[in-house]
């Protein structure tokens, strides 16, 4: 019996051994695989891209975008501006160059990635020079010093937007084959037009009194309401036993400048405005807007200036007076000396003659629906 003992004593111990043992090799092998995750993983403290830029920007007096379709160049002019050189000096669109100055300096780089350039392809850091898909960022200063340049990649895949709206993406410095993950707010553009100033303005439909049409071969003729309190704009001088064909198409072509912004601009000797169609715009406030039309182009499209004057009322208070007044002038500080190719729907609006806009007489509605 006590043999008997002894012997499951012998069993018990070897399998508590055993079991032991193996406890011990699992934990060392778990520490191993965490230890080479952790080592593998490449997370690091966040830190800048570019630590100092935010305090350095001001120094940057250009840059350069470049992708595989495009290179698009900002910088200053004379006075300190940022300007389109491409578009014959045309200012850029502030914000645009705010976000993208202020989104490269605020740049953080959280994960190293791979030290492989034949990688470089996967998260989409192969430079535009060597055809790649990755778009290229360089800020220079006024001496010509590279501020800061960046290889911009894709984003990872099911990433999510951070709390603080900033996003994820690969990047790479060009001349590092090192790539990384990166945390930021960086909007990039590669179409040239994005990066023109070209929301010429933006009027409450309140405001606007009337609008008279001028066209080359086509009797001119006005919409107007006596009142901001009237919804409906009426087109004047009807012909006897006409009427308007629709209160829809009136109150869009009056009300097409509540939001005007052009597709692209040229300067305005480029175009040719002899006996160019007119559209003159009035609010109740005393602004006038005048638009001239171009003949259309070898792409079918038309091109527009604008002038635009304070008119003036009689019992207009003073403060009201000048802000109008200066309203003028800051569109005329945008606008002179360009054209503006504005979107198709808004010139077709502006352009319509006034025969399109009334109901077809009996006779003539007969004739267009025997066929």
């Amino acid at each position: 019996m006590t043999g008997f003992v002894e012997r499951i004593d012998r069993s018990t111990r070897r399998l508590f051994i055993f079991a032991l043992v193996t406890l011990v090799a699992v934990a060392a092998a778990s520490a191993v695989v965490l230890g080479d995750a952790k080592r593998f993983s490449g997370a690091i403290e966040p830190m800048p891209m570019f630590p100092g830029l935010f305090e350095t920007i001001g120094e940057a007096t250009a840059f350069t975008i470049r992708s595989a379709g495009s290179e698009i160049y900002i910088t200053h002019d004379d006075g300190g501006n940022w300007v389109v050189p491409a578009r014959a000096g045309f200012p850029a669109n502030p914000d645009l160059v705010r976000q993208t100055l202020v989104g490269l300096s605020e740049l953080e780089l959280i994960q190293a990635k791979t030290l492989r350039d034949d990688w470089h392809h996967f998260l989409g850091l192969v430079s535009p020079e060597d055809g790649g898909e990755g778009i290229a960022i360089e800020l220079t200063s006024a001496s010509g010093d590279v501020v800061a340049a960046v290889i911009v990649g894709n984003q990872p895949e099911g990433q999510a937007v951070e709390q603080d709206g900033r996003g994820r993406i690969h990047v790479r410095r060009p001349d590092e084959d090192q790539t990384w993950l990166a945390r930021g707010s960086l909007t990039l553009r590669t179409e040239i037009t994005d990066w023109l100033a070209t929301r010429l303005m933006e009027i409450e439909r309140s405001r606007i009194q009337s609008t008279t049409v001028n066209l080359a071969g086509s009797e001119s003729f006005t919409i107007a309401r006596a009142s901001a309190e009237l919804s409906d704009f009426t087109l004047e001088d009807l012909p006897v036993g006409r009427e308007a064909l629709s209160r829809f198409i009136v109150n869009g072509i009056a009300t097409v400048i509540t939001d005007v912004d052009a597709d692209d601009v040229a300067p305005e000797a480029a175009h040719d405005f002899t006996n160019a169609d007119q559209v003159v715009y009035r609010t109740f406030d005393g602004l006038e807007l005048t638009f001239r039309f171009s003949a259309p182009d070898d792409q079918e499209r038309r091109w527009a200036t604008l002038f635009a004057r304070f008119t003036g009322l009689p019992n207009s208070e003073p403060e009201e007076a000048v802000a109008i007044a200066e309203e003028a002038a800051n569109i005329n500080l945008l606008a002179d000396g360009w054209a503006f190719l504005l979107p198709d729907y808004q010139v077709r609006q502006m352009t319509l003659a006034r025969d399109s806009l009334l109901r077809p007489l009996p006779d003539e509605a007969s004739q267009t629906a025997a066929p």
